[in-house]
């Protein structure tokens, strides 16, 4: 009964709202917007914790991250050798024992694409990264700014959208 109440409710509000709907939907994407600046904002500041904090370079960084996704994928592989020679004969063990190949391939290709993914980053971002820590420091706070400024000029106009919507 509940839900049928929240459906009516909802019925009830359409006609109201289906004149504003390109303006709901724009605020809708804008909402997406913001949600995007958000998480690329938060993902920067770690490497400025890195190049800051532990005095490292945006290249050992990488680097270092490069390496533990290398562990990652040799763990995962002796992980799944060492299953493969494994052979129960119980129905039950059988079934935990694909559980636990499911597992171990799960993160030898969580592992592969992320080195995939630093690979790329070495080959294509690293170069246009300073390697000086002052400068790296400097491009990423400008980073960091200029995506908060995109952000918050898309809450504000999402903000716009939703009060035009709500009169």
């Amino acid at each position: 009964d509940l839900e049928n109440r929240q459906v009516s409710h909802f019925t009830r509000l359409l006609p109201y709202v289906w004149p504003s709907r390109r303006r709901l939907f724009a605020s809708f994407v804008l909402a997406g917007f913001v949600a995007f600046f958000w998480g690329a904002i938060l993902s920067i500041t770690y490497p400025v914790v890195k190049v800051l904090l532990e005095g490292k370079t945006p290249a050992q960084c990488l680097h270092e991250l490069i390496d533990e996704a290398e562990e990652g994928i040799a763990k995962a592989k002796a992980e799944l050798q060492q299953r493969d020679s494994e052979h129960p004969v119980d129905p039950q063990e059988q079934v935990s024992l694909l559980r636990k190949k499911a597992r171990a391939e799960k993160k030898l290709t969580t592992s592969s694409q992320r080195l995939a993914l630093y690979r790329g980053a070495e080959v294509y971002a690293l170069p246009l990264i300073p390697q000086d820590q002052f400068l790296a420091f400097t491009l990423i706070l400008g980073l960091i700014l200029v995506l908060t400024a995109i952000k918050l000029v898309c809450m504000f106009c999402e903000e716009v959208l939703v009060g035009s919507v709500v009169e």
